[in-house]
């Protein structure tokens, strides 16, 4: 089977309660982070997801200290 990448969103809630899907990336609508499942669940063995968060937005590049 082809790997596939997938889009999802949700609130935290419901992205931290779905099955970890290796290739699928969650976008949190109540919070500024993104999530990737970088394992899937598999026969009761946990998956691995990890958050990418807390972004920084400056204006222009000489603002990053």
């Amino acid at each position: 089977m082809a790997d596939m990448l997938k889009f999802r969103k949700g609130t935290y809630a419901q992205i931290n309660s779905a099955a970890k899907v290796a290739g699928t990336i969650y976008i949190a609508k109540d919070e500024k982070a993104m999530y990737v499942d970088i394992k899937s669940d598999v026969e009761g063995v946990g998956g691995e997801r990890i958050r990418i968060g807390d972004f920084i937005r400056v204006d222009t590049v000489k603002d990053i200290t």
